[in-house]
This record gives C-alpha cells, structure tokens and sequence, in this order.
C-alpha cells in the first residue's frame, strides 16, 4: 500500500555514475509490475548521466525516483525517458518534481527543440505530463527526420503507446 505521508523528505538531483544500479533496479522493478516494455540499459542511461540529463528522487540514500532524455540532435527532438517513481512513493509530487527539474535543462540547452514522451497504457505519467504542457499526438504527425533519427516509432505504435510532444 502507497504511503499517504506528504512530509517524506526527497533530494531530487542530478544523477551520477554511482546512482546506475539502484536506478536500473527501480525502472526494471517497475516495468514488471506494470507489464511496461523497457530498453533501458546501463550504456543508455551512462550516456544521459554524462549529458547531464539524468535525475534522481533520493530518500534516505535510496534511489525512488528516476527521469531521463534521450537527445535526437539531428531532427532536434529530446525524448523523456525513465519517468518512473517507486510505488511507495507516488502521489507525492515527486515524478512531477522530477519532470521540472529535467524540463528546466531541456529549456536551457535545448529551447526551441521538440520535446516528446511515449507513455504505455499502465503509466501513471499522462496527468503530469499535460498538466507540463505535453499533448498527445499522432505519431502520422512526427517529422519523417525524427521517425528515421529514432528508427522506433513502428515498435512505439504496434505496443499501444500514446505519443506527448510539445515545444521546449
């Protein structure tokens, strides 16, 4: 059962090469009990630490939250990933803590640019990322450059995923 305690203090930061295993054991937690598909490896989410687009929620030196971006520099497009916040956790406000802290980079280094979400049927996220300025968008309506920069789009489709995109 979900803690209903708001006062739970929770560090949000960037992510580091040491937060790399507690944040794959949450998203991989997770997705197998939401039944989420994730391709979420330790190479991808080294490459958002170093880009500096990878936060975590701490509480009591544990990782309960994670959101990351993958970058598309070609079709400039960033694509939220990971926004995933421990059961235990969740309607506190972190994942959307989570998502201002990551929007707050996005704007900063990469204004102007797309940004876009896949959310599976189980995600929790949708509320969030509409009340963040993400709408749900056909994936006929992406740019041809960023369905070839992605290459994904078809799996996206055929996995029941919504599509959110808005300007960063």
């Amino acid at each position: 059962m979900a803690m209903q305690d708001s006062s739970v203090k929770v560090t949000i930061k960037l992510a580091g090469t040491a937060n790399v295993g507690q944040i794959l054991k949450l998203i991989a937690g997770e997705a197998k009990a939401s039944g989420a598909v994730t391709r979420i490896g330790k190479a991808e989410l080294d490459k958002w630490i170093s880009n500096g687009l990878s936060y975590v929620a701490i509480h009591d030196g544990q990782v309960i939250g994670h959101e990351g971006a993958n970058v598309w520099p070609q079709s400039r497009f960033v694509e939220l990933r990971s926004a995933v916040v421990n059961k235990e956790y969740r309607g506190r406000g972190i994942g959307e803590k989570l998502n201002g802290r990551l929007m707050l980079k996005l704007h900063s280094k990469y204004g102007g640019w797309h940004a876009i979400a896949f959310v599976n049927s189980a995600a929790r996220s949708r509320g969030m990322l509409e009340r963040a300025g993400f709408a749900a968008t056909p994936a006929g309506a992406l740019p041809e450059s960023y369905v070839r920069e992605n290459g994904n789009i078809d799996y996206i489709v055929r996995h029941g995923y919504t599509i959110f995109t808005m300007i960063v």
